[in-house]
């Protein structure tokens, strides 16, 4: 099976879902999955991948709104008809993830029918859809064994730390040579290497 990789300690598989399953989906939503992630859910009806990315499973009845209920119970027509949900996207899409507990994961609508088309995220924060993987193996390979590495909320506290180290270099240079002075150039500077170091790490992958 070509998505043997993912049977990890990191992620969290299910048994695959049955055609009639899969058929309940695409009749309730209106419209079809894409193949590729069709044979996905069969392979694993739903996922937990590298502990915060969550694929919502295939169900015969959506699981009942619940603010008390966890999250992990979203599925595929639940997290579709919620309108509240869907009030925030640009476009038609069919949402088949999460990341963390508000960024999704999707397909656009006018690529339903399309065997393997791209996958995009949602950023609640920035309100914006971006492609995310060109198909569902690019996609799975991507996220498998780490958290998602472009994160903005992620790099710009990375970025907050890289400031503060400058702010303190900055801070160093209006006071006399001395101990103290010595102490916050070098702090700066740990500060401001160690906030490029992972800067350079996430926008890497």
């Amino acid at each position: 099976m070509p998505y043997d990789f993912l049977k990890t300690d990191d992620n969290r598989l299910n048994e695959g879902a049955s055609e009639d399953l899969l058929r309940h989906v695409e009749t309730t939503l209106g419209l079809p999955l894409p193949r590729a992630w069709k044979e996905f859910l069969a392979f694993s009806n739903g996922a937990v991948i590298s502990t915060e990315i969550r694929l919502f499973p295939a169900r015969m009845e959506p699981v009942p709104g619940n603010p008390e209920e966890d999250a992990h119970e979203e599925d595929l027509i639940s997290a579709n008809q919620d309108q509240d949900e869907l009030l925030y996207l640009k476009e038609d899409v069919i949402i088949i993830g999460r990341y963390f507990d508000s960024d999704l994961f999707c397909y656009l609508r006018k690529d339903a029918g399309k065997d393997d088309p791209p996958i995009y995220f949602f950023d609640h924060e920035e309100v914006e859809l971006e492609k995310d993987a060109d198909n569902v193996l690019e996609f799975l390979n991507y996220y498998n064994g780490f958290l998602r590495p472009k994160n903005r909320r992620k790099r710009k506290l990375l970025e907050i730390v890289a400031t503060c180290g400058a702010l303190l270099i900055c801070a160093a240079l209006f006071l006399h040579i001395g101990p103290l002075k010595l102490f916050l150039i070098v702090a700066g500077f740990i500060v401001i290497l160690t906030g490029l170091t992972w800067l350079i790490r996430t926008s890497n992958h």
